[in-house]
This record gives structure tokens, C-alpha cells and sequence, in this order.
């Protein structure tokens, strides 16, 4: 993420909150003209929904005069272990202005990303792994994300790493054969769990309306952790 996370632990009244239960967690549902972005962020039916087989619908979509974007945060810390969330979508298409990420936060420089998006990440690929901030070399890696519509995506947080990996088809491990791409992280900045949270997230860069017109959406199968 850019600028802010989506996280803010007090942003949610008592009568406002919206939560979901969903691949056996509980979710708050973001309510909230706020960053990324800033967007207007929606607990609607429409940019946040789980369906009859249990998968997560992400939305973008236009209503109430504005564009609306989705997120959705864990409500505890899980800390160390090997995360894992399998999609039922494309995501090397979205909106040239939309951004998909799937990330553990707790300050801007306690957070580490998974990130799609045409127009956020360096040309000329289309995801990226990121530790934050940003802006420290060695920090980000950048790949073609595979243009399937079943991929999966982990990372495997520990002390003194993190391993991202991304491949196709939803098996429960890459192979050679399946695996997009790899990358660990050993730098400097590898967050140590306590106040974090797991997030997911669909929204626009700098606000901006798709450039398409139309919104987006991203479909998540499914949710896993393991602690080992």
C-alpha cells in the first residue's frame, strides 16, 4: 500500500459495525471514506458478499452518488505461520485504476503486501510482493501474474523471513510446473506480530473512477492458516 492501510482500529462505532464469517474467521467489513486511496469503502451487499459455495465477493461499484470499494479485516492476530487464499477470478484484467491486496498490517512500516494492479505496479508487470516500506531497495518484487481465473497466493511469515509464493490451480502447494512466482524476503524489515491483522481489499488508486466504467470485481475461494 501507498499511502494509509485501511486499518484503523477505532473508525468503527459500536452501532456502525458490519462483521462476516467467513473460511472459519470473523471479518469486519470496512464502512468508511478513508485510505487507500482515499475511497468510500462500503459495508454494502454489494461490494462485500459471501455466496452459497463460501467464496468472498470483492466489489467495486457505483451507487450513493460515488464509487464504492470493499475491505475486509480479520478481527484478531494470528502472528508467525504460513497464510494462504486461493481466487476464482482473474486478476491480471482488473480496471486499469483498480488494486487487489491481500496483506497483514499494523503500521505503515508493519505491513507486508501481495498486490495486483496494472497501474501500481512498475511496468511492465502487473503484481508485486511487497514488505514496507516501499521504498527501501530490496523491498519489492515484481511479476507477470498468470492470466488464470483458479490461482493461489501464500506467504509464510517468520522472524527472520518471509516466503511469497503465487502458482496456479488451487492444490494446497506450488510445483514446479503450477508455481507463477517466488520470492524471500530476509531484509530488515520483517514486522513482528502482536497488533496486526490479516486484510483483503479492492480499491482504486488515488480514488480515481475505473477507467473502464464499469467497477470490478474479485471472487477469494478461500481463506487459510497454519502455525507451525
Amino acid at each position: 500500500m501507498r499511502i494509509g492501510s485501511g486499518i484503523c482500529w477505532d473508525e468503527y462505532p459500536e452501532h456502525s459495525i458490519k462483521y462476516l464469517y467467513w473460511s472459519n474467521y470473523r471479518w469486519e467489513i470496512k464502512n468508511k471514506y478513508f485510505d487507500p486511496g482515499p475511497n468510500y469503502f462500503s459495508d454494502d451487499i454489494a461490494n462485500v458478499e459471501i455466496d452459497e459455495q463460501d467464496r468472498l465477493h470483492l466489489r467495486i461499484d457505483y451507487h450513493d452518488g460515488h464509487w464504492n470499494c470493499s475491505e475486509v479485516i480479520i478481527d484478531h492476530s494470528l502472528g508467525y505461520g504460513l497464510y494462504k487464499f486461493k481466487l476464482d477470478s482473474r486478476v491480471d484484467n482488473m480496471d486499469y485504476n483498480a488494486i487487489l491486496g491481500g496483506f497483514i498490517y499494523e503500521g505503515l512500516d508493519q505491513e507486508f503486501d501481495i498486490e495486483f494492479s496494472q497501474r501500481l505496479v512498475a511496468d511492465p508487470y502487473d503484481a508485486q510482493y511487497v514488505a514496507q516500506p516501499w521504498y527501501i531497495p530490496g523491498n519489492i518484487e515484481t511479476f507477470h501474474m498468470s492470466s488464470n481465473s483458479q490461482t493461489s497466493h501464500s506467504f509464510e511469515w517468520r522472524s527472520n523471513y518471509i516466503v511469497f509464493n503465487s502458482w496456479n490451480g488451487h492444490d494446497n502447494f506450488p510445483t514446479m510446473e503450477t508455481l507463477i512466482h517466488t520470492w524471500t524476503y530476509t531484509g530488515a524489515n520483517i514486522p513482528v506480530p502482536g497488533g496486526e491483522a490479516m486484510i483483503f481489499n479492492l480499491y482504486l488508486h488515488s480514488g480515481d473512477a475505473p477507467a473502464g466504467g464499469i467497477g470490478d470485481e474479485v471472487i477469494i475461494t478461500s481463506f487459510e492458516y497454519t502455525n507451525y
